[in-house]
Parts: C-alpha cells; structure tokens; sequence
C-alpha cells in the first residue's frame, strides 16, 4: 500500500513539473524577435467591400504607425490589419457600408471580423484587468516604503518602491488613450446613432477603440507592451 502511494506521488510530481514546463515555455511574454504569437498576419479589410472613407485605411495606418511608434514596429502594423479594425466601432457595419451583403447574418458576420474584433476586445480588457491588479501590488508596495521612512527605518531603503505614474487603470484613463495618440479623427462610428460630443468621438466610441486597441498591441507584445504604452500617455 505504501508502495502504491509512493508511486502515485511521484507520478504526480512529475506530471506537477510537466505541467510547470509547459507553462513557463508558454508564458514568455518578453520575446521581442518573433512577437507574442498569438498574432498572424490578418488582411480581412481587403477581402471585404466594406465602403471607407477616401484614403482612410492609408491615413489611418500612419497615423497608427506614428502613434505607436517604438511599441508595435511598422511592418507589424502594415501586414496586419487588426490595428485598423480596433478604430472601426461596429455602429459602423452595416448594409449601407456593405452593398455586395444581402441579409442581416452576414451584415454580423462581417461586424464580428471587421468591427473591433473579439479577439482584440477580449485581450485588451483581459490585459488592462491584470496591469491594474499589477498597479495594485505596486501601489500598496509604494505605500509601505513610505511608512517605512516615516517610521525612520532606513534597513531597507535599498528596497524603496517609486511612486506609480497613475493610481488607476480606469475607463477615463482609457478614453484618452486614443486623443492622446492622435488618433481619434480615424475613428469610424455611425455619426447619426452616436453623435460626437463636444466635436469629439463619444465617450463609447473611445473606450472601446481603446481597449480593442490594447488588445492588438497585447496579442503582439503582451502585457509588457501595453504597460508601455499607458506609461507613454500618462
């Protein structure tokens, strides 16, 4: 009986490090060469009949290469078109804006690919929940050190945590993620459905463009890139 148990704890040792190993070679959210590969190259715009502004998808592009300059390389951004689904607010995809569509099915059908995708939307609200539990952790550390020094210990200064840039992730931050990267004015919504307020995209429009944008950037760096770029408009 002893053997037996023995043997079944062993087994579950080695089954524990199998799993730990399949997990570590899974999560290396750092690599810079190859990108986060959940990304692949994504061209679904140019292989729908959607009606676009003149020149929008060009402008657009720029405008997002320009943007997220030194956080998604250009040719990333170029072969790639989730970055310029993220700015198309599914308001947007309709039969109107799809004359070779017939029915309503595919009108959603062509909503789901083309009108900030799942995939984007998913991941970017999935990453901003994790950096805001991380921005959590380092607040808390943040206040301790305080107490720390206000107490006049100094054994651990050596273990000082800065003060956090912000001290939430939260849906004001996100909404002037997109302004702040210039990239509102490429943003495509159904005008007559959600008017612009203040001659600006209504504040709908913008957290979700912002967080499907977050998820784009997520899929092809992790959460790492997306912290850079937050820290990069904050």
């Amino acid at each position: 009986m002893k053997a037996k148990s023995l043997a079944a704890t062993a087994k579950m040792a080695k089954s524990r490090s199998s799993y730990l190993h399949t997990l570590a070679a899974n999560t290396d959210w750092s690599r810079k060469d190859s990108g986060f590969p959940i990304l692949t190259k994504r061209a679904v715009l140019s292989q729908h009949q959607v009606t676009l502004p003149d020149q929008w998808v060009h402008n657009a592009s720029l405008g997002l290469q320009d943007g997220l300059a030194d956080i998604v390389p250009k040719d990333v951004i170029a072969s790639n078109d989730l970055f310029l689904c993220s700015l198309i607010h599914p308001s947007y995809i309709q039969s109107s804006t799809l004359p070779s569509v017939r029915t309503r099915a595919e009108v959603m059908e062509c909503r789901g690919l083309l009108a900030m995708p799942t995939e984007a939307t998913r991941m970017g609200t999935s990453c901003v929940r994790l950096l805001q539990c991380t921005l959590d952790v380092h607040s808390e550390a943040y206040r301790r050190s305080v107490e720390r020094k206000s107490h006049g210990s100094h054994a651990n200064d050596h273990f000082s945590v800065p003060k956090p840039k912000v001290d939430k992730i939260d849906a004001a931050l996100l909404r002037r993620l997109v302004q702040m990267l210039q990239l509102d004015e490429w943003l495509l919504y159904d005008r007559e459905l959600l008017p612009p307020q203040q001659n600006r995209p209504p504040d709908e429009v913008l957290l979700s463009a912002s967080t499907a944008l977050c998820g784009s950037v997520a899929l092809y760096g992790g959460p790492t890139l997306v912290a850079r770029l937050l820290d990069h408009v904050c």
